[in-house]
C-alpha cells in the first residue's frame, strides 16, 4: 500500500471510523476499516481523510466486519483477498484453513481453487460462493490442496512468468494423471536446460510439457494427450 502510494501519488484516502461516545481508553474515534491506508498514509505524511459512520458498533467486531463487507460487497476495490481476510476475522475454520495454504504458497487464487476442484468428490468452487462465504474447506481439503501446491512450487522458478497460471493447470492436470512418472517430469521439465516458451492457454501449455516429457524417450513411447477435455495417459 505504501508503495502505491508512493508511485501513483494519490491525493485522498478516505478511512471508516466509528464514533465511540462511551470510550474506555479515551479515544472517541476507531478505524474499522483502512487500518493499513492509515499506516501507510501516517508514514508517509500524507493527508488523511475519514468518514465517520456513528451506525457501527466500534466494540462488536463481528457486526463491524460483516458491515463492512456489505458496504464494499459491489465494490471493485474489495477484491477476493479482502473477503478471504474478513471471513477469517470473523473466525470461520473454512476460511482460516484456505488463508494458511494462500500464505504458505502465494499462488494465485485462480489456480488455487483449480487444484482444490480437482479433488474428487468436491462441489466445484468459484469466486462467487468464495466471497459469500460458502467456502467448505475442511482439514482433510487441507492436506490434500497442501501436497498438490508442494509438488506444483516446484516448478515455480523454471516457469517464471510465462503464462504462468496456464502451465500451472496443466501441470496439475498432469500430475494428477495415473501413471506419471514424476522423476522423469522433474527432468525434463525443471532439470534440462530449455525455457519455456510463452502460453496463453493450458491446451498449449500441455502440448508444451508434453514434448517435454517424451523428449529422447528411448522406450516406448510415453505420452500425454490432451482430448479438449481431459488428460490422459497412453503407451
Amino acid at each position: 500500500i505504501s508503495q502505491s502510494l508512493k508511485t501513483k501519488q494519490i491525493g485522498e484516502v478516505a478511512i471508516i471510523v466509528g464514533f465511540d461516545p462511551n470510550p474506555k481508553d479515551g479515544k472517541y474515534l476507531k478505524i474499522i476499516d483502512g487500518q493499513h491506508r492509515f499506516e501507510s498514509c501516517k508514514e508517509l505524511g500524507l493527508p488523511i481523510h475519514y468518514i465517520i459512520r456513528s451506525d457501527f458498533d466500534v466494540n462488536d467486531l463481528t457486526k463491524s466486519l460483516a458491515d463492512i463487507e456489505l458496504l464494499n460487497t459491489a465494490s471493485e476495490t474489495w477484491d477476493v483477498n479482502n473477503f478471504m481476510v474478513s471471513k477469517a476475522t470473523l473466525g470461520d475454520e473454512n476460511y482460516i484453513r484456505y488463508i494458511r495454504i494462500k500464505n504458505k504458497y502465494n499462488f494465485e487464487h485462480e489456480v488455487i481453487f483449480y487444484i482444490i476442484n480437482k479433488k474428487e468428490g468436491r462441489r466445484k468452487l468459484g469466486f462467487e460462493d468464495f466471497k459469500s462465504g460458502k467456502l467448505s474447506f475442511t482439514e482433510e481439503d487441507y492436506h490434500w490442496t497442501d501436497l498438490q501446491l508442494h509438488n506444483l512450487s516446484m516448478f515455480s522458478e523454471k516457469i517464471g512468468e510465462k503464462g504462468k497460471r496456464y502451465y500451472y493447470k496443466a501441470l496439475t492436470d498432469v500430475m494428477m494423471v495415473d501413471g506419471i512418472d514424476m522423476k522423469r517430469l522433474i527432468k525434463k521439465v525443471i532439470n534440462e536446460n530449455w525455457e519455456f516458451p510463452i502460453s496463453k492457454s493450458k491446451e498449449y501449455s500441455l502440448r508444451i510439457i508434453k514434448d517435454r516429457y517424451n523428449h529422447s524417450y528411448k522406450n516406448n513411447l510415453l505420452g500425454i494427450m490432451d482430448n479438449g477435455k481431459t488428460t490422459t495417459l497412453f503407451i
